[in-house]
């Protein structure tokens, strides 16, 4: 089952909804509880992965909740 989280889109600058699975969203609340926020929602073949900041720190949450803090993502913009 998929739960909404309502977050800034900075871009839209308004609202939009995002869609995480229930794995993604505890440890979303677990992680936020320790100052992580959620950056953006990526969508991928395996399902959603979730991007997660803390200052300049990076950390992904596949869709079965598992938390990677040495994403191998590439953010555009940045080297």
């Amino acid at each position: 089952m998929e739960t909404a989280i309502q977050v800034e889109v900075e871009r839209r600058g308004s609202s939009a909804e995002v869609r995480l699975t229930k794995a993604q969203q505890v440890s979303f609340e677990a992680m936020h509880k320790l100052g992580w926020d959620l950056w953006f929602v990526r969508m991928t073949q395996r399902g959603p992965l979730a991007v997660l900041c803390r200052g300049e720190a990076l950390c992904t949450v596949d869709h079965i909740g598992n938390a990677s803090f040495t994403p191998a993502i590439s953010l555009r913009g940045k080297n």
